[in-house]
């Protein structure tokens, strides 16, 4: 209840300091020679911090040893559904990537269902893969059994995250590989068992 109340404060804060910008910025187009627009930016720090603190209040919406998944309820949307998550090592403010769930049909789309970015400095220890995994059944669950993934030719680390979650190369462009992962096989093969 307490947090409740907490992250309602932090809302309030937030509207009050994007209606200040709002106004900031409508007087910084007018006359861009006058304003200088750093304030407007170091507004925008803030308000990035205060939705950063909800979403450490609100907890992970999934987990595992080693990452907390948290949902960016304010992220762009590029599709009719789509998720984009945070991603933060267990257990700590470290914020290591984003991953992006796009549930529309993106067979026709080279950005695809699944696209993910991963801080340099984190990439090698399997973490893109364990967000995969940690993301699979509420994938399956929402329906999207057959997700594509597309990565640039030359990015063999993501290549071989993408086969290692069970990605199959369906086709190849100039600058593409689109690979499509079957998560059907792992519901159909849970149903043989029962």
């Amino acid at each position: 209840m307490e947090n409740n109340r907490t992250i309602i404060e932090i809302q309030d804060k937030i509207k009050a300091l994007e209606e200040k910008i709002n106004s900031m910025e409508a007087l910084y187009f007018k006359d861009s020679k006058n304003i200088d627009y750093s304030e407007i930016r170091l507004l925008w720090n803030k308000v990035s911090k205060l939705k950063q603190k909800i979403l450490f209040l609100e907890g992970p919406t999934y987990s595992s040893e080693n990452l907390d998944l948290y949902l960016d309820r304010d992220a762009n949307l590029i599709g009719k559904e789509c998720e984009i998550f945070k991603i933060f090592l267990a257990g700590s403010n470290i914020f290591i990537g984003t991953i992006r769930v796009t549930y529309d049909n993106m067979r026709d789309n080279f950005l695809g269902n699944i696209g993910y970015e991963l801080k340099r400095e984190y990439r090698g220890n399997g973490y893109m893969l364990e967000t995969l995994n940690i993301l699979r059944k509420p994938l399956i669950n929402k329906g999207l059994t057959k997700p594509i993934i597309t990565t640039k030719k030359d990015n063999y680390a993501s290549i071989k995250t993408i086969k290692n979650y069970g990605g199959v190369k369906l086709e190849d462009d100039k600058w593409y590989n689109i690979f499509e992962v079957d998560l059907g096989k792992e519901v159909d093969e849970n149903k043989k068992t029962f």
